[in-house]
């Protein structure tokens, strides 16, 4: 309940978020549109997926973002939003700092 990590790889065509205790993501970075850094999220309502106290990760449904897939720790309240045609995600960090370093490394990846 107290335990778990989300890690995000980057590779040369894409990137994999490894999580604990639920399934891991392969994205290319030819498929991201945009990447956006936001402070507190819409995190809306889970459909499917995992929560713990210290994780959430899953498809989410929300006002803001519609129904999209996330990779979250609880206590972090940025997000990187990345879309890729219809499709949305979002990833955090522990906190800010991680948070921050996920959306430069992206935004550098995939950044025009």
């Amino acid at each position: 309940m107290f335990t778990g990590n989300i890690t995000v790889e980057y590779g040369n065509a894409g990137f994999k978020i490894e999580a604990d205790y639920f399934e891991d993501l392969t994205v290319g970075y030819d498929e991201v549109d945009s990447v956006e850094l936001v402070e507190d999220f819409d995190r809306g309502t889970r459909v499917y997926g995992f929560g713990s106290s210290k994780l959430l990760m899953g498809t989410f449904e929300s006002d803001t973002y519609g129904k999209y897939t996330l990779y979250a720790y609880t206590k972090c309240d940025y997000g990187v939003v990345v879309r890729s045609g219809e499709k949305t995600l979002i990833i955090t960090g522990k906190d800010k700092v991680e948070t921050e370093k996920i959306y430069e490394k992206l935004n550098l990846f995939c950044g025009d």
